[in-house]
């Protein structure tokens, strides 16, 4: 432990450090002791000390202690208080480990977005993560090609205070409470950061020492983003336990989520088991919101069903949004609600109608009932604020009082009074409502039964961060989000939970960082995220901002859950000078941009058309004829190369993003051309950006997609061995790559989804694209592996070579087998999937190269047929297949053992292959009906050339000539059953 020394210009207020032990309980377990109390930790083999690594210039009163690590370094800063419900401390920035930047702060009480800058002037307020360069000593990382290194700091908000970063310059004001740090910086000062922490009420003091902030250093800024959470949930956890059951019984639950590094082992629990999501996100949604605002209807969502069905499109789960409660004004219109109390748990007037003596002849389970029986929709999803509603509840109505509400003296942070003047004054007016914390769960409780007798199956809980303004006389805002949230998640599993999957449980505007690490560690599951502020379909200038910010947020919600990006119109068409012409077509318009962005969020897929204004071209595309959604497997991430540009602005280039999907190996990278319009904090609204009319208004985006972008690709083995579920996550390489045997010879398959383009190209080969503005690229990758075709008349027997793990399938004998020549005999091979889909691979779940023994009938009687080399897929829909390879299959079949042609993930480690007479690979007879036999073409791969035609630009990169893309059309409807295709090479 090193403690602080005096920052030049800035005064020593404390004398005193913090003291900390490190001691080990009878049970062999690591407690952390300081003024904070014992706190359980995982166990740690060493705590080391802090060295001339640590990136930040401490001053008085405040401690670093370095956590374990493997490639990255990790510490944590502790500080001594005053005496007081806030401080803040100002820390140096050494000279060089600070250049280009991103932070993620709250520019609205509910809502983060991303802003780049390149000194600590630019760090705004209510930061709540900073990703930036280290630019010490770039010119001899350069000349000696060595990474490039990137520092992450997250303030800690915990059950003791919350906390964020801002810029701390000659104008920095302490702000409430004492301030360690002293005077201001000088001009002959470093540049500095500030971290201000405060309990929320002025009545709740900081404890003596504290934990406020968590700094990573390392090559890799996504493992250290998802570090410094990892460390940030643990720390929660164990003190949510602690506070429960008391430190030295406690035991720690990891809570960090997959995401940002696409690791298996993040969404698992403790015990290896995998950590579940709710269902629904599997699936195709719709919520009512942008169709009806507060005017929603048992009609209005009938009829939007309805329209939908004719579409062709079947929505699985339906969010009954804002609108259907009673409330102190039923009939208020949207942006008029506001000021509006909740008086009862049963639905409005609208969704409870009685005939003129009383009698009830509808209500909210009724129109719940037709949705399920009449439209085939799975989940119900009803909407309600954290407190009820957006003011909270009615102390004086009668249904309220067994909950023991009382009126909120509620304070908006200093941050967000500086970011959003006017909110505080908006605050001031509300007579809010509030439950007691002691009686938040049998709130909840007995709001969400009222929910589930009547048919309804999860809710969205929006207005989550006002939990941040009412601390004030409740014990601060930690307790209160800490009482809603517990009784928030007790409520809804006790009362929706389907089986072994979480009940259906959206959050919403709860961007508050004590709000959102509370959501994370309360849960045992996955959660649901919204990543941005709304989707906003009047708004033209909105639409490039809504990506930009859920792009870059995901850096810090992928890891504490599964993103959701917002609902979205498909009839926008063209709007206003941004799009062009008003037309429903696939170039520079908002619904496509919109759509494609979706596709490989991760998250799940919902829309708010209004009913009858549907794209059905678009819903195609994003949506599998049984309501499913080819969903990628992790949430989508900025590029390495992305992440310290705005590319909003002029020179910014394109925002890209990279996910992984289920099948090991594939990936999907979007390109999107945002530039020409952002938020402007000071207009409160969404601005042109400065001397970019021109480029908003037509001008193209020039940029490059490549394998390594996505991150999880840049050390994957060459022809990696078959791929089963999502790929794992190993080292990454840093900006000083170098192009070694590895990055040459592992190659992946491209299709680009607009150009309709396929490629065999190298991992850091680039392709050059050009994107239109609210236009976007889709880059579909699969990994190329090696299947090893047997010698003519080999007859190993498929239980002797089911259970190879080598890349290649097979490793024969060659030399029992003169004149075999191993090499020509190769297959090389890739799957991309159904190319009509955005996310095309994400439509294939599995698939197993095998060399099985198979048997063939002569004239009546059965003989050896030797090795039947194939690789068998296992996909979900229908529609034009690709896949590339290096030879011709000389037959393509649908189906397997069962006679419809319908298999199980695991069906193809488990189960059997059908043969080409219909026997399956072990020599049973199958039924006729078992196999179907599909038509497939195969086109080499050759240079591209400018004027070609977009379906039949075929190229290939170096190593890889002789490629070739095969196509087949796999027959619908789909019944929503997987099944297998299977290719045959023999």
């Amino acid at each position: 432990m090193v403690h602080g020394t005096a920052i030049p210009g800035q005064s020593r207020r404390f004398t005193s450090s913090p003291i900390a032990l490190y001691a080990e309980s009878t049970r062999g377990e690591l407690y952390y002791t300081s003024f904070l109390g014992l706190l359980p930790m995982q166990r740690r083999e060493s705590m080391e000390p802090m060295d001339e690594e640590f990136p930040l210039l401490l001053p008085d009163g405040t401690a670093a202690m370095s956590l374990p690590g493997h490639d990255d370094r990790c510490w944590i800063v502790e500080a001594s208080t005053c005496n007081s419900a806030a401080a803040t401390w100002t820390f140096g920035i050494k000279p060089g480990n600070f250049g280009r930047h991103l932070c993620l702060h709250r520019f609205k009480l509910w809502w983060l977005k991303p802003s780049h800058g390149h000194s600590g002037l630019d760090i705004p307020p209510e930061t709540a993560l900073i990703l930036a360069e280290i630019q010490q000593q770039q010119q001899q990382q350069q000349q000696q090609q060595q990474q490039q290194q990137y520092v992450a700091l997250l303030p800690i908000s915990d059950t003791h205070a919350r906390a964020s970063l801002h810029g701390a310059g000659d104008d920095s004001s302490n702000g409430e409470g004492s301030s360690p740090s002293g005077a201001a910086v000088d001009e002959e000062a470093p540049s500095a950061l500030a971290v201000s922490t405060d309990t929320g009420d002025p009545a709740t003091l900081l404890p003596d020492t504290l934990g406020v902030l968590l700094v990573a250093t390392g090559p890799d800024p996504f493992r250290l983003v998802q570090r410094l959470v990892r460390e940030a949930t643990d720390r929660l956890s164990a003190q949510l336990v602690s506070l429960k059951e008391g430190a030295r019984s406690a035991t720690v639950a990891q809570r960090v989520d997959p995401g940002a590094c696409g690791e298996d082992r993040d969404s698992c629990d403790d015990e290896g088991k995998e950590r579940p999501v709710a269902s629904f996100v599997d699936s195709f949604g719709w919520c009512t919101w942008d169709s009806f605002y507060t005017m929603v209807t048992p009609e209005g969502v009938l009829e939007g069903l309805s329209t939908l069905h004719e579409g062709g499109v079947r929505p699985r789960w339906v969010v009954i949004d804002d609108g259907w409660q009673r409330t102190t004004n039923d009939d208020a219109l949207n942006t008029e609600q506001w000021d509006e109390r909740l008086v009862g748990l049963e639905a409005n007037k609208r969704f409870r109608r009685f005939d003129e003596k009383g009698k009830l002849l509808l209500d909210l389970g009724d129109t719940v009932g037709k949705m399920k029986r009449n439209f085939g929709v799975e989940r119900v999803l009803a909407w309600h604020a954290m407190a009820g509603y957006w003011a909270g509840v009615e102390p004086e109505a009668s249904e309220m009082v067994p909950f023991e509400p009382l009126v909120a003296n509620l304070l908006a942070p200093e941050g967000i009074r500086e970011v959003d003047p006017e909110m505080q004054p908006e605050l001031d007016d509300k007579r809010f409502g509030m439950v007691r914390l002691g009686n938040v769960e049998a709130f909840y409780r007995a709001y969400h039964g009222y929910l589930r007798d009547n048919g309804v199956d999860g809710v969205k809980v929006d207005a989550q961060s006002i939990l941040d303004c009412m601390g004030g006389g409740n014990g601060g805002v930690p307790a209160v989000t800490k009482a809603y949230h517990e009784g928030l998640v007790q409520s809804v599993q006790g009362t929706f939970k389907e089986g072994d999957r979480p009940a259906a449980l959206i959050h919403c505007m709860c961007h508050a960082p004590s709000v959102l690490f509370h959501i994370a560690c309360v849960s045992e599951d996955r959660v649901v995220i919204r990543g941005s502020d709304d989707f906003y379909p009047r708004e033209d200038l909105s639409h490039g901002p809504h990506l930009y910010s859920n792009s870059f947020n995901a850096l810090l919600l992928s890891n504490l859950g599964v993103q959701d990006w917002d609902m979205f119109q498909t009839g926008l068409g063209g709007t206003g000078d941004a799009a062009g012409a008003a037309e429903l077509s696939e170039g520079s318009n908002p619904s496509w941009f919109h759509a494609a962005a979706r596709a490989i969020s991760g998250g799940p897929v919902y829309v708010s058309d209004r009913p009858g204004q549907h794209n059905a071209d678009i819903l195609r595309k994003l949506v599998l004829e049984d309501g499913s959604v080819p969903r990628a497997s992790t949430n989508a991430l900025p590029t390495l190369d992305c992440l310290m540009r705005d590319p909003q602005e002029e020179g910014g280039g394109l925002l890209q993003v990279w996910a992984l999907n289920r099948l090991a190996g594939t990936g999907v990278v979007g390109s999107f051309n945002v530039r020409g319009a952002s938020f402007s904090q000071s207009e409160r609204t969404w601005v042109r950006a400065r001397r970019d009319d021109e480029a908003r208004s037509g001008g193209a985006v020039e940029g490059t997609v490549s394998p390594s972008d996505v991150h999880a690709f840049r050390s994957t083995k060459p022809h990696a061995d078959r791929a089963g579920g999502a790929g794992e996550m190993p080292p990454a390489h840093g900006h000083g790559v170098e192009e070694n045997e590895h990055e040459t010879r592992c190659c992946f398959a491209l299709y680009l989804h607009r150009r309709r383009e396929t490629r065999v190209v190298s991992l850091l080969e680039a392709v050059v694209i050009e994107v239109l503005p609210l236009s976007y690229e889709l880059a579909t990758f699969s990994r190329v592996i090696d299947l090893r075709l047997p010698p003519p008349g080999s007859s190993k027997t498929g239980e002797q070579q089911q259970g190879s793990s080598d890349a290649d399938v097979v490793e024969s004998r060659v030399g029992d087998y003169p004149g075999y020549d191993a090499q020509d005999n190769m297959v090389s091979w890739a799957v991309l999937g159904l190319s009509d889909m955005f996310n095309s691979s994400a439509a294939v779940s599995a698939q197993e190269p095998f060399q099985r023994g198979a048997t063939t009938r002569s004239s009546g009687a059965e003989r050896d047929g030797g090795m039947v080399p194939g690789v068998a897929v296992c996909v979900k829909g229908s529609g034009k297949f690709l896949a590339v390879a290096s030879r011709q299959p000389l037959r393509v079949t649908l189906g397997g053992a069962g006679g419809d042609g319908a298999v199980g993930s695991a069906g193809l480690e488990q189960g059997v292959v059908a043969c080409e007479d219909g026997r399956d690979a072990s020599g049973r007879a199958g039924g006729s009906g078992d196999v179907t036999v599909l038509d497939a073409s195969f086109s080499a791969l050759c240079a591209t050339t400018p004027d070609g035609p977009p379906s039949t630009a075929l190229s290939v990169g170096e190593g890889r000539a002789g490629m070739g893309l095969v196509e087949v059309v796999i027959p619908g409807p789909w019944d929503g059953q997987e099944r297998q295709l299977t290719f045959w090479w023999r």
